[in-house]
């Protein structure tokens, strides 16, 4: 049996991957997406952290060596992307910090804007902040129809004028919590109702 080499893999241009997620392509290549950051920046500060671009990786071997395919044309700069086909697109959902954009393709190769969702706050208990850095599992609903449960997280929100006040040595700013939502494909566009009730059951992932 084949092992994997430990780097699995790494970026010729930058040395600094990150965030990878994973998809098998149609024709059964893999396509891995990665943060790419910037390691032979020079500037002291954030800059070779925020606002580096996608990079792409590709293997036709199980996963054992990957090529590097360059970057994904089109798509604002942001971290915490996800990678999912439901019904006849794949989709691209990066992490904004006001919701998470959309992207759709046809072939993995090109990415159009495809709206935002969890953009809005929700009105489920303590899910009334913008969602955060997703994942994404594809499963089906209890009707057999094809769904995505996405999972983020949210920043809790106070309505008091004493937010920053720290109780028990925590501060509120920094309380998160994780939910999970429902995502359907509605021809070319990605539906998310966050407030909806959601029958989960990651047995029956597809």
């Amino acid at each position: 049996m084949m092992r994997a080499p430990s780097p699995l893999s790494t970026d010729p241009v930058h040395l600094a991957p990150t965030d990878p997620t994973l998809i098998a392509g149609p024709d059964g290549t893999w396509w891995m997406f990665y943060t790419q950051r910037r390691a032979r920046e020079p500037d002291g500060g954030t800059r070779w952290v925020h606002g580096t671009d996608i990079g792409v990786a590709q293997s036709v071997d199980g996963g054992l060596t990957w090529t590097y395919g360059g970057v994904v044309a089109g798509l604002d700069p942001h971290p915490g992307r996800n990678v999912f086909r439901v019904g006849e697109y794949y989709w691209m959902i990066t992490g904004e910090w006001r919701g998470q954009a959309v992207y759709r393709s046809t072939d993995l190769t090109t990415w159009e804007p495809a709206g935002r969702i969890l953009d809005e706050p929700g009105s489920r208990s303590l899910d009334r902040g913008v969602g955060h850095h997703a994942d994404v599992v594809v499963g089906r609903d209890e009707q057999g129809l094809e769904v995505g449960w996405i999972f983020y997280f949210t920043h809790r929100t106070f309505a008091t004028s004493d937010q920053h006040r720290v109780d028990n040595g925590v501060d509120p700013r920094r309380l998160t919590d994780i939910h999970v939502a429902v995502l359907r494909a509605d021809a070319d566009r990605l539906g998310c109702d966050r407030d909806a009730p959601v029958a989960l059951d990651l047995r029956r992932t597809v």
